[in-house]
């Protein structure tokens, strides 16, 4: 059997503590080649000497000057690699999580079964082992993504009985992605991942983009990763998160969703970004329901890229 190199692109955006749980969780894998390149996106403080002196021979590492995002972040590595000696696949993988030992070697698999451009891992929470994320299959996968709060989160698996399923876009926090489909998706763009988005919802731009080239995009049900999710960016009401989310899903909207839906969509968001605004003012979390209105307002106004309040309402949450 031979076993294709795969380079795990880690970013690190100071968590050292977490970084380390996953690295250490990396060393028990199974799958026998691969390389692990971890991205310091601008840390504040020590974390990449402490990584560097403690896993010297196991990673690479890149040194940001500034915080880049997820995705600008991951572009650096992403294009460091290619114009390397490139990979057979990239997996891009976040620091706050924890992989199981043969996960590596099922995403391969499920990769040369199916023949798909993408293959994602099975996102279980830390923890309570609950289903975080097995993306969207099925009929209308669209309209569930975009209008989820009335049709319900997808956490089933499909009763197929395979080991893998094919869906509309795997989660980013565990995406294997063949060299092949990064090299077409640049030529078509001009950048691997949306640096627009900065942050969340890229990997829903990049799997459609992949899907337009030609490519199935697949979760592999046996490949098990285990994500802390939002408990890495101080909990889940930071401002920092309400503000993406809630403007790169109406940045991707006006791109993906035909103009009946987008007429729907855009009143419809509004209202439910109302509801989670209110929420947040009950319950005293103010600079929340702030970041949420701020997101709105830019996301019907088109304003890409990195929020002008990030660092300002990071410095906010986390004191």
């Amino acid at each position: 059997m031979t076993y294709p190199k795969v380079s795990i692109i880690i970013l690190n955006w100071n968590g050292l503590k977490d970084t380390i749980e996953c690295l250490e969780s990396l060393k028990k894998i199974t799958y026998p080649n691969y390389e692990v390149i971890i991205v310091d996106n601008g840390s504040g403080g020590n974390d990449t000497d402490v990584l560097e002196e403690r896993y010297k021979g196991y990673i690479g590492l890149i040194r940001n000057k500034e915080n880049l995002g997820f995705t600008g972040g991951n572009n650096v590595a992403i294009h460091y690699l290619l114009k390397r000696n490139p990979p057979d696949y990239v997996f891009l993988l976040n620091n706050d999580t924890k992989i199981e030992k043969d996960c590596l070697s099922y995403l391969v698999t499920a990769n040369q079964k199916s023949g798909a451009g993408i293959v994602g891992s099975f996102i279980k929470e830390e923890g309570s082992g609950k289903i975080q994320s097995i993306g969207y299959y099925g009929s209308f996968p669209l309209l569930r993504q975009f209008f989820y709060p009335l049709l319900r989160w997808q956490r089933s698996i499909p009763k197929s009985g395979n080991d893998f399923w094919e869906c509309l876009w795997v989660s980013g926090a565990a995406m294997l992605i063949q060299r092949e489909v990064l090299e077409k998706v640049y030529a078509l763009n001009g950048y691997y991942l949306n640096e627009k988005l900065f942050l969340y919802d890229d990997e829903l731009d990049f799997c459609t983009t992949a899907k337009e080239l030609g490519y199935k995009n697949i979760v592999a049900k046996r490949a098990i990763v285990y994500h802390k999710g939002a408990k890495s960016m101080g909990g889940g009401y930071n401002p920092i998160g309400y503000y993406y989310m809630t403007r790169n899903h109406i940045l991707l909207a006006t791109k993906l969703l035909p103009l009946p839906l987008k007429i729907l969509f855009y009143p419809f968001r509004f209202l439910v970004a109302f509801v989670k605004i209110l929420k947040n003012m009950t319950n005293r979390r103010f600079y929340s329901a702030l970041a949420i209105i701020y997101g709105l307002w830019d996301g019907y106004r088109g304003v890409t890229g990195k929020w002008k309040y990030h660092e300002k309402m990071m410095l906010k949450w986390t004191q």
